[in-house]
């Protein structure tokens, strides 16, 4: 059976539908996004862009109330983010950055006083709005030299070479960041452990 034009009926509805399959084969293989989040497919972010940084030494408050840098010896898996010194991460490329730190506080003396931790991100020497969590740190126990291992997380918009580093401030000078020796069962854990990767353009 043919058309008016003389085609055949299935050559025409055959060529009708591989249009039509050429449009909406796109909306089927997108990534499903919805409030920025990932719900289907795949979302391409860009450059990879990762650090982890550990403390294996040990740190200190220089004062009460004091603003103080925390501070790393070793790096991993580098990829886009540079350190700088021992307490800045460079970002190579902008985007949306998730910091994500554990770290094990312990308190010198075996008081009973709550004593507080707050620490923040700084960007560029500006800290950052949002940012700041506080930590109490209480030894109802009063046993000295017991450790609290805590996490602390923030997202962070940086622009491309902005410079970043997590900042802290305590209410004591007897709260210290200390690593934990390895043992016959576990391995040693460090005092401070720090993540940072980009999840977003």
């Amino acid at each position: 059976m043919t058309d008016l034009s003389g085609r055949n009926y299935p050559e025409k509805i055959h060529k009708q539908m591989k249009s039509l399959l050429l449009i909406i084969l796109p909306l089927f293989i997108q990534a499903q996004i919805s409030n920025g989040y990932v719900l289907d497919g795949s979302y391409n972010i860009g450059h990879n862009c990762y650090i982890e940084a550990t403390d294996t030494i040990g740190q200190a408050a220089t004062g009460t109330g004091v603003q103080d840098c925390f501070k790393f010896n070793r790096y991993y898996y580098s990829d886009q983010i540079s350190s700088y010194g021992d307490s800045s991460f460079v970002c190579t490329y902008p985007g949306k950055y998730i910091l994500n730190m554990n770290f094990q506080v312990s308190k010198a003396n075996n008081d009973a006083v709550i004593d507080d931790v707050t620490l923040f991100t700084v960007k560029n020497r500006v800290k950052q709005n949002q940012t700041a969590s506080r930590y109490q740190i209480y030894n109802d126990n009063m046993i000295s030299g017991f450790y609290y291992i805590h996490n602390y997380w923030a997202i962070v918009n940086v622009a491309a070479n902005d410079t970043l580093k997590i900042r802290y401030t305590t209410t004591s000078n007897t709260l210290t960041f200390d690593p934990i020796s390895s043992t016959s069962i576990t391995p040693a854990m460090p005092a401070v452990n720090l993540q940072i990767f980009k999840i977003s353009e």
